[in-house]
């Protein structure tokens, strides 16, 4: 426990200087997910001012029937799938390859009108950019996990507006 906090120990700084660097990029990441989906459903969605029954525009109907089709077409053809975030942060690990097609699948949902938070979406194009800066790095699996976790911690602080603890 002593060498964790060696603050003397060039380990400690380069452990310290990733998880800060990942910690903002994970931020920037969340960051434009949310701005992109506010932005994309801003624009495609029109104004529904009266919530009564059948009130709707027929609108609503072929554009959540599109991005249903666009959904199950990238589901059927990349690797998009359901990833748990939650796991990958006591793992220290998140797999990167199915996270750009799983957050464009996540995109197109929230931005068509789909019931789905973005949190998940957010943790895990940080936690697989983390994760694939590690694997570039060639790095063990303790500074692996600080990555992931740092990376994750800092999108989910832009997006709850408080770091994890």
């Amino acid at each position: 426990m002593k060498g964790d906090f060696d603050l003397s120990s060039r380990a400690y700084w380069e452990k310290m200087g990733w998880g800060i660097v990942l910690g903002l990029t994970g931020a920037l990441s969340a960051l434009m997910f949310v701005s992109a989906v506010t932005v994309g459903h801003s624009f495609i969605m029109p104004y529904t001012g009266d919530i009564s029954p059948f009130s709707g525009s027929p609108w609503i109907v072929v554009l959540m029937t599109g991005a249903g089709l666009m959904v199950g077409i990238l589901n059927r053809y990349t690797p998009a799938g359901e990833m748990d975030v939650f796991e990958a942060l006591n793992r220290g690990y998140l797999d990167p390859e199915p996270v750009p097609s799983s957050v464009m699948v996540s995109l197109i949902s929230l931005v068509g009108g789909f019931s789905l938070g973005p949190e998940v979406t957010t943790g895990m194009l940080a936690g697989g950019t983390g994760a694939w800066i590690s694997e570039k790095r060639k790095l063990d699996p303790e500074k692996t996990r600080i990555n992931v976790i740092s990376s994750i911690s800092g999108a989910w602080s832009v997006y709850l507006h408080h770091p994890l603890s």
